[in-house]
């Protein structure tokens, strides 16, 4: 169905009607060439494409702080390419806030599980056993609650550090690459991938499988630092400016040094289990 005629007629949709004008060029917009979810929601998609989306959803004012999250998880795990393209670097701030915010959310999925294990326990007629002895009891209830207070707290400052350390090793990458950018924008980016760590409520569950299970859990972290390596290996070439081969390298940088770790965490406990004895002498 075409616009009416003397009406407006939308610029790239000659058979539409137009509802507004770009914020930016002026022309004649109808709602197909609008975005409300994005960074530019009064920008058609040409004006989008040209002014590099603006800011993240994150970022912008004006929103509850959980449509803003949910936006921002959205854009980066189902478009991430598009969207590291699309949106400027903002404040290193505002993405150490969102993965501040992407843990938070992780431990209060994890902390409900630890919830319903001890529930399951009471249930059970376990919880008796478990804390032991009467005289224990206050002890062990100190403990739990403890333990359920500082839980949380662990898994942000895990996932902050986790962050910071990606940044670094990412901007290292950069450094020795030729890249011209500061490490703001390093960081920038390694705050907002921080989102496929959601991911690891998957290993999570699934690795409590029988016989299976640590083998999902293993391909699913390194499926999970495979994604990361691509998009900060976009983010290196688009943000960085650097070449294809040399945003590559920056991009891989922290899988290397992790995987290079984790290789030689194994090896040490293998020549440690080598080296020590089953059945000591007698």
């Amino acid at each position: 169905m075409g616009a009416e005629p003397g009406l407006a007629v939308c610029a790239a949709h000659e058979d539409a009607q137009a509802t507004a004008t770009c914020a930016r060029c002026g022309n004649n917009v109808c709602p197909l060439c609008l975005e409300l979810d994005s960074a530019l929601p009064d920008h058609c998609g040409a004006c989008r494409a040209r002014v590099g989306g603006g800011q993240m959803a994150w970022e912008r004012e004006g929103l509850p702080w959980l449509r803003r999250w949910l936006l921002t998880t959205r854009e980066v795990l189902l478009r991430p390419t598009d969207t590291f393209e699309r949106c400027a670097p903002g404040p290193w701030t505002a993405s150490l806030a969102y993965a501040a915010v992407t843990g938070a959310l992780q431990a209060a999925v994890q902390f409900c599980f630890l919830l319903c294990g001890a529930g399951c326990l009471l249930a059970a007629g376990l919880w008796e056993e478990t804390i032991g002895p009467e005289g224990r009891e206050p002890l062990f209830v100190w403990i739990m609650v403890g333990v359920l207070v500082a839980y949380p707290l662990m898994v942000v400052g895990f996932h902050l550090l986790l962050v910071v350390v990606r940044a670094a090793l990412f901007h290292a990458g950069v450094m020795v690459s030729g890249g011209g950018e500061g490490f703001a924008v390093s960081f920038w980016g390694a705050g907002y991938v921080h989102a496929i760590q959601l991911a690891t409520l998957i290993a999570a569950i699934l690795g409590n499988l029988p016989l299976i299970g640590p083998l999902i859990t293993l391909f699913v972290y390194l499926a999970i630092e495979v994604w990361t390596a691509l998009q900060l290996t976009t983010i290196a070439r688009v943000r960085h400016h650097l070449t294809p081969q040399r945003a590559t390298l920056a991009g891989w940088t922290p899988f290397l040094v992790f995987s290079a770790i984790g290789v030689g965490c194994c090896a040490l406990m293998i020549l440690w289990f080598v080296s020590t004895p089953m059945w000591p002498d007698q």
